[in-house]
């Protein structure tokens, strides 16, 4: 995972469209120009990154050191790259297709079915619980922080 400075990103990466913003920085929807797969872009201000964490003996924005602690635990979106650009950092992430957050859906949707809401509530413990036996504790769950998304093997 690259964590360094890199002034060359775009030569690697098409920002397509904004995604989603929230109170430390935006999400875009964006194209790697390597290969063509779709990822997430993450663009958060240096002057917004409140704790710092170290990643590979550099020092990273404490959410890429935790998120890269829980790589493996199934649920959690993939970190593919991050790098320092233009005064921001970035955040390369794997991109959920036809992913929602359960903040939108509800706000659509109104409401949950009782059987939905209490598989999602043992998905969710599920998460948490295998990131906490990685070490980390997820301290902001909330519905704009939770995906929903049709799973394909489901049909």
């Amino acid at each position: 995972m690259n964590s360094g400075v890199d002034n060359h990103w775009r030569d690697r990466y098409e920002v397509l469209e904004p995604l989603g913003q929230g109170g430390f920085g935006c999400v875009y929807l964006a194209r790697s120009l390597v290969d063509g797969t779709q990822v997430a872009i993450k663009e958060v201000p240096l002057s917004r990154v409140g704790t710092w964490g170290r990643r590979e003996g550099l020092r990273v924005p404490m959410e890429a050191s935790l998120l890269h602690k829980v790589q493996s635990v199934p649920g959690v979106i993939k970190l593919y790259e991050c790098f320092v650009s233009e005064g921001n950092y970035y955040m390369v992430m794997e991109l959920v297709p036809k992913a929602t957050s359960l903040y939108d859906y509800m706000e659509r949707s109104g409401k949950l079915p009782l059987k939905d809401i209490k598989r999602l509530f043992v998905d969710i413990v599920k998460v948490v619980q295998r990131c906490l036996n990685a070490g980390v504790s997820h301290k902001d769950i909330k519905p704009e922080n939770v995906l929903l998304f049709e799973d394909p093997a489901s049909g």
